[in-house]
């Protein structure tokens, strides 16, 4: 399965990660991200939900 960049993916896309329920239009407000940790110091996930996504995307 292809890592999916949050910078770049479509709504589509983010919502379509496992685990994570309908986050992409959050993730997408809080564009750019520089790591993948973010998505917890920006205050975007809660931390469960962070756990379940956060091998499923990436930062380039």
């Amino acid at each position: 399965m292809a890592l999916v960049d949050l910078n770049t993916a479509t709504l589509a896309q983010l919502n379509a990660l496992k685990g994570g329920g309908t986050i992409g239009r959050a993730i997408i407000q809080r564009r750019p991200y520089g790591a993948v940790d973010q998505l917890l110091s920006k205050r975007v996930l809660s931390r469960a939900t962070y756990e379940r996504i956060k091998d499923q995307v990436t930062v380039q």
